[in-house]
């Protein structure tokens, strides 16, 4: 291409004279193929050897190829003149045929890479075939690097899935402008109107694709609640390409998680407050591969901690934990323990040797109806378990304990819930105690709901259910529940924690609780997944009601009728205030229930939780059933 450029910017500076006296006489009488022209492809041979310009792949050809031919042209010319200046003082040749050859030469070594890359990319299908009725048509949501990305993928696409009707961008100001030959036809604010339209027109897509991470969740709401409207799914460009045969592909889809819809926009925290806390300091997180203690980890992480000690009954929860530090978290010290908090030796002894600072306790056996069928167990991990930690924090200076507890403690109609109110109000009263001994262990307690996608939920459940074509199996179609990602739940527990163990004048046993917004129905829950995973509920995949299990509520509670609800300077985060059993009254309960349960005897355990936590009864279960019978009645 180097002697090709020589002989072409030769002819394009002296064709009249090639014309009118022909090439050959030209050549003779200017003397211009020697030594020019070999000394310009022994430069160009060397200039691009040096640059590894020989060694990029024309398959992938790019804007930064073509970067590279600049700067190799230019050079290689640049050398060429300053040789010939110093040999012939650019005698022989005209003075502008080193700028003509700069500018062909970039074409020659451009223009083919090009050419085979558009070729490659089957650009030229589209000029040769019109027929795209077996491809979904689809709107795209977002004008950011992912929509080009995967446009530019799709038209590759030696067999696309795709059909791009238009792109919906977030300014009216956006409406004509194109991505890759791609119109934006229109805004978000007016996406049900323009739908309106192209169904009239018998053009409207089968999928709204959201190609922008800048929309919260009541945007994605939004889009939810118009594309079930139109009868369209909704799906999502994914975050990361995936790899097959080698090459990236972008033009596959996929669905919305069901966390997008649920969760909330993340809240401002005050990340000072809670660095302090945390900055320095040996932390102990009991149930640390679970769901809210891994992200407890993760979280705490980035906090700086002196020391992580982590404890959990899981053997391969406890692994995977341990590998994320050990390969994501090299600079934090850590050390793992297969803990049974039942066995008050084995805590005691950890925590002599660890000497913690500060306790995050999350383990706890959480799944109300294994737990109403194995109350034995519940009890002595909920409340023995609870006792055996906070006890070990006392006695080992330890300066906050955070308990980690549930809005099923709250009406308790299970044994799960009761168990968690009672280990509650165990943290209470020794908070209560404080009060004669400042210098003695906080007891923080944090209460929130469910967690999305935590392991034995309703979430997993689902997409296990959808994955084998159904039905979903609600238990009752009024069931409602609280919902919170682990994330958000993790982020509002650290901040509470901060509130309880700063200096804010908060009464001592002051349970902080979450607000988790508002309750969702669990038979719209699996709805919306359906609709997501692009099926029509109830024809194409069914939901199947199979009633209430043995504990279950119809309705959780955040908050007692007899508790006082308490602002903080956080919107998302509540103190309770409510009267306090006595620490005597407590422990004396759970020791009556400890020693029954050691001699196997249940029922008097679960006799003694009743009358010491007068809240737990199975009658709040039955008003709910009752309320439900008279509203359909």
């Amino acid at each position: 291409m180097a002697g090709l450029s020589f002989f072409i910017s030769i002819f394009l500076r002296l064709q009249e004279e090639i014309f009118i006296k022909g090439w050959d006489q030209v050549m003779e009488e200017r003397d211009l193929l020697f030594p020019s022209l070999p000394i310009f492809i022994v430069v160009c041979a060397a200039v691009f050897l040096s640059s590894d310009l020989y060694k990029g792949i024309w398959r992938f050809a790019s804007l930064n190829d073509m970067t590279a031919v600049f700067k190799t042209t230019t050079i290689a010319v640049f050398i060429f003149t300053f040789l010939m200046f110093a040999i012939t003082r650019l005698e022989t040749i005209p003075r502008s045929l080193p700028f003509i050859n700069w500018f062909v030469l970039i074409i020659l070594l451009g223009g083919p890479r090009f050419i085979y890359r558009v070729f490659k990319d089957h650009q030229f299908k589209y000029v040769f075939s019109k027929d795209d009725q077996r491809l979904v048509p689809i709107l795209l949501v977002g004008m950011g690097n992912k929509s080009e990305l995967f446009i530019r993928e799709l038209n590759r696409s030696s067999a696309p899935n795709y059909k791009i009707i238009g792109i919906i961008g977030k300014s009216k100001s956006n409406i004509g402008q194109k991505i890759h030959n791609v119109e934006v036809i229109d805004q978000i604010s007016n996406l049900n109107n323009l739908l309106e339209k192209l169904k009239s027109e018998n053009e409207c897509p089968q999928r709204i694709v959201m190609a922008t991470e800048n929309l919260d969740t009541d945007g994605t709401q939004d889009l939810f609640n118009i594309a079930e409207k139109f009868g369209v799914t909704l799906s999502r460009i994914p975050s990361r390409m995936s790899l097959k045969s080698g090459i990236s592909e972008m033009d596959e889809i996929e669905s919305v998680p069901i966390e997008d819809l649920l969760g909330r926009t993340q809240t401002i925290l005050n990340r000072k407050n809670i660095k302090s806390m945390i900055e320095g300091k040996r932390v102990l997180i009991t149930g640390a591969g679970g769901s809210i203690g891994s992200e407890l980890v993760h979280q705490i992480c980035e906090l700086n901690p002196s020391k992580l000690i982590l404890a959990d009954i899981s053997e391969n929860l406890l692994y995977e934990i341990t590998q994320y530090l050990i390969e994501k978290k090299e600079k934090i010290k850590h050390k793992s323990y297969i803990l049974d908090i039942r066995d008050k030796r084995k805590v005691e002894k950890i925590f002599k040797e660890t000497s913690p600072e500060i306790a995050f306790h999350a383990a706890a056996l959480k799944h109300v109806p294994i737990v109403e069928m194995n109350p034995g167990e519940g009890l002595l991990t909920n409340v023995i378990g609870t006792r055996n930690i906070a006890d070990a924090c006392e006695r080992n200076q330890v300066k906050v304990m955070v308990q980690i507890s549930t809005d099923k403690a709250v009406n308790p109609t299970n044994i799960m819930g009761g168990s968690k109110r009672l280990s509650e109000c165990y943290c209470q009263a020794l908070d209560v105690n404080r009060k004669t001994n400042p210098n003695a262990t906080q007891f923080v307690t944090v209460r929130f709901g469910n967690v999305l996608g935590s392991a034995g939920s309703v979430i997993p459940l689902f997409q296990r259910q959808l994955q084998e074509g159904g039905p979903l199996t609600i238990t009752d179609p009024e069931m409602t529940r609280y919902f919170m990602t682990a994330k958000e739940a993790v982020q509002l527990v650290l901040q509470a924690s901060a509130y309880g163990s700063g200096k804010q004048k908060l009464a001592h046993g002051t349970i902080f609780a979450l607000d988790m917004g508002k309750p969702v129905k669990i038979i719209d829950l699996a709805s919306q997944m359906i609709r997501l995973a692009g099926f029509v509920p109830n024809k194409q995949i069914k939901i199947k009601t199979i009633g209430v299990r043995p504990g279950e509520k119809i309705h959780e509670e955040v908050f007692h009728k007899n508790e006082k609800r308490i602002e903080t300077d956080h919107k998302d985060v509540f103190a309770v205030a409510q009267e306090i059993p006595q620490f005597s009254e407590i422990s004396s309960a759970i020791n009556k229930i400890e020693n029954f349960l050691v001699k196997g005897d249940e029922k008097n355990a679960i006799a003694v939780l009743k009358e010491v936590i007068p809240q737990y009864s199975k009658e709040n279960n039955i008003i709910d059933l009752e309320t439900k019978v008279k509203q359909s009645t």
